[in-house]
């Protein structure tokens, strides 16, 4: 009996223990991001699931693009920030 109950306990803590990596495998943003990376095809229609904004009650939505303007849409913002941080840190003004 003690045997079975330690049995089901090491059962149960390697399930928990699993249960974060299901999780972040289900998380959209993640799948999406690992389907994203594996693409070749810049024609391909890849379907995401975007989170909401924050303090909105409407759910996720999907949108679907190319794995062209998902690429796209990446690198302008990466383009955006990368602009955003070089402008705050020119001087401005005459300095005195």
């Amino acid at each position: 009996m003690r045997q079975t109950v330690v049995s089901i306990i090491g059962l149960l803590v390697i399930l928990a223990g699993s249960l974060p990596v299901f999780a972040a495998e289900d998380t959209p943003g993640v799948l999406a991001a690992e389907k994203a990376a594996t693409v070749n095809d810049p024609n391909k229609i890849v379907c995401r699931q975007l989170e909401p904004a924050t303090g909105t009650r409407i759910g996720t939505r999907r949108v679907c693009k190319t794995q062209r303007e998902w690429d796209q849409d990446h690198q302008r913002a990466a383009d955006d920030l990368s602009n955003a941080q070089i402008d705050r840190s020119a001087p401005t003004g005459s300095g005195g």
